[in-house]
Formats: structure tokens, C-alpha cells, sequence
């Protein structure tokens, strides 16, 4: 496991979780990919070096939801029920 991957997985999550649950935002696709560009790192996603933007935001989109899967805590439990169909 890559640390900074894993952190950004953790800050996605977070800004996610605050956006999506703690606000009355209307569209939440529009959420999870404008969060998804903010914390993926693309940079540290060295062995999908071949693979295309769609390709990289949909594997940090699936680590996000299999984290999210883990249910960690009441408020990964809750997002995962909402994002589930999204990610």
C-alpha cells in the first residue's frame, strides 16, 4: 500500500462525507467527480502509467468505495449507502 495514495483516499473521504452529508447539495454526482479531481494523485499512481484519465479517476473511485465498503465508522457506513451507485 502507498501511503499517499491511502491519504488521499482518507481526505477524499472526509471532503466527501462534509459535502455530501452535512450539506443540501442537489447534485451529488457533480460532487464525487469534482472531489475524485481534487484528491487524486495522479502522480503516485505510477503502475496505471499507460492507462487513460477515465481509467485512473476509476480505480481511485473504486478505492474509495472499497474503503468505504470497510465501514469503519457510522459516517463511512452512511456515505457508502449514499455513493454506492456512484463510485
Amino acid at each position: 500500500k502507498d501511503i499517499d495514495i491511502e491519504d488521499s483516499i482518507t481526505n477524499a473521504i472526509d471532503a466527501l462525507a462534509k459535502d455530501i452529508l452535512y450539506s443540501t447539495t442537489a447534485n451529488k454526482e457533480n460532487v464525487v467527480n469534482d472531489i475524485v479531481n481534487k484528491f487524486i494523485p495522479n502522480e503516485k499512481l505510477y503502475f496505471l502509467e499507460n492507462s487513460t484519465e477515465v481509467e485512473k479517476k476509476n480505480y481511485f473511485k473504486s478505492k474509495i468505495k472499497d474503503r468505504l465498503y470497510k465501514n469503519e465508522n457510522s459516517q463511512e457506513t452512511r456515505l457508502y449507502k449514499e455513493l454506492k451507485d456512484m463510485l
